[in-house]
């Protein structure tokens, strides 16, 4: 049966921010009902593919200024720019980049299980799913 998921958001935060809490803690919610134990083993994919949403659907929103704030911070977090959160988003820009392919949780449940972290595919992608 499924677990029940809670999201917490602090009380009296700016709309933006409780935006992007909302959309990257849903996005691991997706992941931990749809990713293989391999693919979550990794925390840099994990957390830059949810940061990739995040920011992406940010801009999408037209909340370009604040996506591009966060984007400019994730060498800055703790760990500097080997962080996973920075890591994982710029795997997950070349991934895009290289499959053609701006549907990210597509790409991301292809991966091959063995290759995570690495930029491998499992085939072509596209936008079908």
């Amino acid at each position: 049966s499924p677990r029940k998921v809670e999201i917490w958001v602090e009380r009296y935060v700016p709309e933006t921010y409780m935006m992007a809490v909302l959309i990257h803690e849903l996005t691991h919610s997706w992941q931990f009902a749809n990713l293989s134990d391999a693919q979550l083993s990794s925390d840099s994919m994990l957390e830059g593919h949810a940061k990739y949403v995040e920011i992406e659907t940010l801009r999408r929103l037209k909340e370009e200024r604040y996506a591009d704030y966060l984007e400019k911070m994730l060498p800055r977090l703790d760990g500097g720019p080997d962080n996973p959160y920075n890591v994982g988003y710029q795997k997950m820009q070349e991934l895009v980049k290289e499959h053609g392919s701006e549907n990210i949780f597509y790409i991301m449940k292809h991966l091959e299980t063995e290759n995570v972290g690495q930029g491998e595919s499992n085939g072509e992608h596209t936008n079908e799913e």
